[in-house]
């Protein structure tokens, strides 16, 4: 006799989760790099459009965590830890492909 163990938690917190830290994290760094410690970075279209691609590479890599996390078992993760940890990965992939493509 089987028996399986079900959770009501709906799938759309993690996704929530996972916008709210990476929407923040890209906040932060453009806050320091495109603003000089300020909010002047928010009237350009032009910054607005790299924001989102920043946001968006995040959230995909805390999906990724998230996906990778279930195919290996652990869907016991919690989601603030998969979170950070996909924005951190996003956020070092993001730098080591700038670094190889600028040359230095």
């Amino acid at each position: 006799m089987e028996t399986t163990l079900t959770t009501n938690r709906p799938i759309h917190r993690e996704f929530l989760i996972s916008f709210v830290v990476a929407f923040v994290i890209t906040n932060l760094l453009f806050f320091i790099d495109e603003g000089y410690y300020d909010f002047r970075w928010m009237k350009e279209a032009g910054n607005w459009f790299v924001f989102l691609v920043y946001v968006l590479i995040q959230f995909a890599g805390q999906l990724a965590v998230f996906w990778l996390a279930k195919k290996a078992g652990r869907t016991n993760l919690s989601p603030w830890f998969a979170a950070v940890t996909g924005a951190l990965l996003a956020i070092s992939l993001l730098f080591t492909f700038y670094f190889l493509l600028s040359g230095i």
